[in-house]
């Protein structure tokens, strides 16, 4: 069987092909015949893959979470940063038009379809594992140890929305950063141990 038609294949492309559509137009607007022109296969075969348009999106959605932390390890991983500057640059991220970055702050807002919370919560979840390794590298452990970073972890995931938010509505740059720079500060007050000088470890 030619690769292009192979299962593992077709649902890489319809996957693909949704994306764009979800996070142009919205989950109510996106039609499963429209995912199917785009990805050149039959109505019929996207539910070979998918049990319905919720799943679709939801699955779409961790797609593009994936995609959102591929960028931002590959961001950490080259510069040395401070806490306020790996901030911004999550919140820049957050804030760009790409399919990605726009599908995410869509499913962010309150979905009351299962698999699409279910999605964005998971989503989430990587979200916060991501800052907690990041929080590990930057302070000595704090005195309520990994716990204490969870919760720190959860405060700056939930914050940078808010801060995306502000972005896009055209808030000077300058005003957004001062707001990142204080948050910044208060994380490190909060987590009980200095900022590491220079280069962060791990």
């Amino acid at each position: 069987m030619p690769k292009g038609n192979s299962k593992p294949e077709t649902r890489r492309r319809i996957l693909e092909s949704a994306l764009p559509m979800f996070a142009r137009a919205g989950f109510a607007d996106t039609s499963v015949k429209s995912v199917a022109r785009a990805a050149k296969v039959g109505h019929g075969t996207v539910f070979l893959h998918f049990l319905d348009k919720a799943q679709l999106y939801a699955e779409v959605i961790q797609l593009a979470g994936d995609r959102f932390l591929t960028r931002m390890c590959e961001r950490t991983s080259t510069t040395c940063g401070t806490l306020a500057e790996t901030l911004e640059g999550w919140v820049r991220e957050l804030a760009r038009c790409d399919d990605a970055s726009m599908l995410l702050r869509m499913g962010n807002r309150t979905n009351r379809r299962p698999a699409i919370s279910a999605a964005a919560r998971s989503v989430e979840l990587c979200f916060v594992h991501f800052w907690r390794l990041r929080l590990e590298s930057w302070f000595d452990a704090p005195p309520d140890g990994s716990e204490r970073l969870e919760e720190l972890a959860r405060l700056i995931v939930f914050t940078a929305w808010g801060f995306a938010e502000a972005r896009l509505g055209r808030n000077p740059l300058p005003e957004t950063m001062v707001a990142i720079e204080d948050f910044a500060s208060v994380i490190e007050i909060m987590a009980g141990s200095r900022q590491n000088d220079g280069c962060c470890r791990g």
